[in-house]
């Protein structure tokens, strides 16, 4: 044989290595950080658990209580984390946890099965869980309230029509600070 392709040969094994690592890589799902507010919270409502008929009910449904439709993130988050000495998360066995394995049926549940173990809800509260299960941000460290002024302009717009822009805004009433 001669050097070239014997050279050629470890070239190509080379090559072909390094691409099936690169195609191996990317099909791997990477997990980006999940947070409370925006996962957890949502997954909760999106799945109905926070609703008014479930656990969201006044209170509450089989000793859990959420707040209705996720108002209330840190009321929300002591009842996963903390209530019942903690026994909702296990942080040594994620998938063990009983916020996972009441509602994808693997723990009789009076709401029946709510997401499967192999679904998106399922995926992001077990990588929650296994990040840690940290709380929702507090409301200070948003920027939003880092504004400290906002200027006000009255428009005339070409044609000297002037409406109440009152009448086409929407506010959430508990987000309204005067």
């Amino acid at each position: 044989m001669s050097r070239f392709f014997v050279a050629s040969c470890w070239l190509l094994v080379g090559v072909l290595g390094f691409a099936n690592s690169l195609i191996s890589f990317a099909s791997e799902p990477t997990v980006g950080k999940v947070q409370f507010e925006k996962q957890i919270s949502s997954m909760l409502t999106k799945q109905g658990c926070n609703s008014g008929t479930c656990h969201g009910s006044l209170h509450g449904k089989g000793g859990f209580r959420l707040s209705l439709k996720g108002q209330d993130l840190e009321l929300d988050y002591r009842s996963i984390v903390e209530d019942l000495a903690g026994r909702r998360i296990d942080l040594v066995e994620p998938s063990q946890s009983l916020i996972l394995t009441k509602p994808t049926g693997g723990i009789p549940h009076q709401g029946g099965v709510r997401f499967d173990s192999d679904s998106i809800a399922f995926r992001d509260f077990l990588d929650w869980i296994r990040q840690g299960a940290h709380g929702p941000k507090r409301s200070s460290d948003s920027a939003v309230n880092q504004i400290d002024r906002i200027e006000l302009k009255q428009l005339h717009p070409h044609g000297g029509i002037t409406s109440d822009v009152e009448l086409w805004l929407s506010w959430p009433e508990n987000q309204i600070q005067l």
